[in-house]
């Protein structure tokens, strides 16, 4: 329905701001107008006055995209954050900014923006709908039905294709989980830019027992914080020495508690403390594991006040019920869940003595209808010695949703036994398998349950897994392999500095950089002392289409683009290696789109701003004296304001207030 402007409202907005635009369709969904890619025509452009993702009767500063796909939208109000939406057309999903986010704006009287630019994806243009008019009592035009047309027979096929994308809900989360979203990518997109690291907005302890070594170091993956939409941030936390968790709900602007629960989940054997997170799906819904490689479901994790999670199962409910004592000892979600853009869930599952119902280990999968499915990693590997899914290797999903990625590997024994596996994601059949090698001397790769690298998917379908090397410490930290989509092509391998998940950089961020590749791959390169390595870390870019010559090993390997050597000497090697430094300590980046820059943290307590286009760390901010310990993520929220986790603690840093 379209909205009738007062003219009373005519009279006090008529010294605001002007901004324009084009809604685009996105036909490869990769957030990013293309050469052949057209506008869309009548799409609805308004001011969300109230920031609810929805468009309000009361909202009047809106306007329809000519059949071009441009926009003005006239008289918006200044202000320091007016934040400007589509309605996205049924069918289609927003691909540019983030699903149900809108472009943030600063505005002031008589301002004029231009640029703005909103991606969908799988939707036509609308039916024309009535413009906006200035008069005081029109009569909307009944919207017209729409006439059925005829849709193409599907082809025949053995399985079906994912239905397409929902279009975003009013609650789509802005940060899901580990990484980011689904491919791992570690991107914000803003499109409010990562604030200025000036202050410390709040912090809170996802530790209450940290469990220090004797020379004071931390080995706990401490698991990625999920942001929602409306700026809630969910963290879990653990409660005990040994194992223990909660989830607490805290406001994103000051960090008050909305809502904590207390979980029954249950760690698998480890020996450096596995992550534990939950996830968002698009609907903003949060789930995160319990006991027995059961799920639990928040429906609204916005609320204040206390919820009452809903279980699920992927093996049933009933069945957990009756043995659940046997469950919760020996079957265990061993990884963060990753979920698709219809909402199905995924995670690595490993099992450690007999069950009930013979329930293996492997990868669990939990549609959004509720049905559950698993294949063993015996099955998806085709090797009756692969056990589980890799502790704290997070399952990946394909661009279109159709393939997923999980790393495989066994419990003891071989251990060199690791394979990167591709499933239909509807079904879990297999549809390729890699045992991993070394790039350069052939031998089979172990992946090791102390890391925390899981697989990363390129806008190109192309998957980058970091592993470490075989011998272990022949290449310093390892390598990160890659394969086009169907893992059926080794590509161009890359340096790595063990325990990281790759973040993906659009090339154009990188001003330096003049080779043809649309997008790059950043990771870290710690070059270990004492292991091979000078201890000169870095963090780096590299080019993932142009191969050279690695010095040392004399492999193809991708071309560094850009990289940032760590500013804090490490004393306790400098004496060898002079110019040796603090490790960088994250295993997922934060890449802001909107400033060009990676939040990253370093094991000497500081948490910095690497900008890609003077290729100089920024800035800086310091948030505790300093340690060793296993690396963890880096996150930024919708309103810009960055998250690090130091020494057991969260901090949420942004500008001086």
């Amino acid at each position: 329905m379209v909205a009738v402007e007062s003219v009373e409202s005519r009279r006090l907005m008529a010294t605001g701001a002007s901004v324009s635009g084009q809604v685009f369709n996105d036909a490869d969904a990769d957030g990013k107008l293309d050469t052949g890619e057209t506008g869309l025509a009548n799409v609805q452009i308004y001011c969300d006055a109230n920031n609810n993702r929805k468009l309000d009767t009361s909202e009047t500063i809106l306007t329809i995209t000519s059949s071009s796909g441009t926009f003005t939208l006239a008289n918006v109000p200044r202000g320091s954050d007016r934040i400007i939406r589509q309605v996205v057309p049924t069918g289609g999903r927003q691909t540019t900014p983030k699903d149900g986010n809108g472009i943030h704006l600063s505005l002031s009287d008589g301002q004029s923006v231009s640029g703005l630019k909103f991606g969908v994806f799988g939707a036509t243009s609308p039916s024309p709908s009535p413009s906006p008019s200035p008069s005081p009592s029109p009569s909307p035009s009944p919207s017209p039905s729409p006439s059925p047309s005829p849709s193409p027979s599907p082809s025949p096929s053995p399985s079906p294709s994912p239905s397409p994308t929902p279009p975003p809900s009013d609650t789509a989360p802005y940060w899901a989980g580990f990484a980011a979203d689904a491919q791992h990518t570690g991107v914000s997109d803003g499109p409010v830019a990562a604030q200025a690291l000036e202050a410390i907005h709040w912090s809170t302890p996802v530790d209450l027992q940290p469990n220090h070594t004797a020379s004071g170091d931390l080995h706990a993956h401490y698991g990625s914080p999920s942001i929602t939409g409306k700026n809630t941030v969910i963290i879990p936390v653990k409660t005990g020495l040994t194992s223990g968790f909660r989830i607490e709900a805290r406001d994103g602007t000051d960090g008050h508690l909305k809502w904590s629960f207390t979980t029954d989940y249950v760690l698998p054997p480890y020996s450096w403390l596995p992550s534990y997170s939950g996830v968002l799906d698009p609907k903003g819904r949060l789930y995160f594991p319990g006991a027995g490689g059961t799920v639990y479901r928040v429906d609204n994790p916005d609320v204040d006040g206390a919820v009452t999670p809903t279980r699920m199962s992927f093996y049933g409910l009933s069945e957990y019920t009756a043995n659940a004592t046997g469950y919760n000892k020996s079957l265990f979600i061993d990884t963060p869940i990753t979920i698709d853009a219809d909402g199905n869930l995924f995670f690595g599952l490993q099992a450690t003595n007999d069950n009930h119902n013979h329930v293996r280990g492997g990868l669990g999968r939990i549609g959004a209808d509720g049905s559950g499915l698993r294949v063993s990693s015996m099955t998806a590997t085709g090797d009756s010695y692969v056990d589980k899914n890799a502790h704290d290797a997070a399952p990946a999903l394909s661009n279109d949703g159709k393939i997923v990625y999980a790393v495989m590997n066994r419990t003891s024994g071989t251990t060199n036994r690791s394979y990167l596996v591709a499933l239909n994601s509807t079904t879990l059949a297999a549809i390729r398998r890699v045992r991993l090698t070394d790039p350069k001397s052939g031998a089979y790769i172990q992946v090791i349950d102390q890391g925390t690298g899981s697989p990363t998917v390129g806008p190109d379908g192309d998957v980058y897994l970091g592993v470490s090397a075989a011998p272990q410490n022949s290449r310093l930290g390892g390598w990160l392999l890659h394969f086009n989509s169907d893992l059926s092509v080794k590509k161009t391998p890359g340096t790595y500095g063990w325990d990281d998940t790759p973040t993906i950089v659009p090339s154009r961020l990188v001003p330096s950089y003049q080779g043809a590749s649309s997008y790059l791959v950043m990771t870290k390169f710690n070059s270990y002392a004492g292991y091979g390595g000078n201890g000169e870390n870095k963090i780096s870019i590299f080019d993932p289409n142009v191969s050279v010559v690695d010095s040392q090993t004399g492999v193809g390997i991708m071309k560094e683009v850009v990289s940032k050597l760590g500013i804090t000497p490490d004393d306790d090697w400098t004496d060898r290696y002079p110019n040796a430094v603090e490790e960088w300590c994250i295993n997922t980046a934060a890449l802001d789109i909107v400033s060009g820059s990676i939040i990253a943290n370093s094991e000497d307590g500081v948490l910095y701003r690497w900008d890609l286009a003077t290729n100089t760390l920024s800035q800086q901010f310091r948030l505790t004296g300093g340690l060793g310990e296993a690396y963890t993520p880096t996150v930024i929220g919708p309103d810009g304001t960055a998250y690090a986790i130091q020494d057991g603690i969260l901090f949420a840093v942004g500008a001086r207030r």
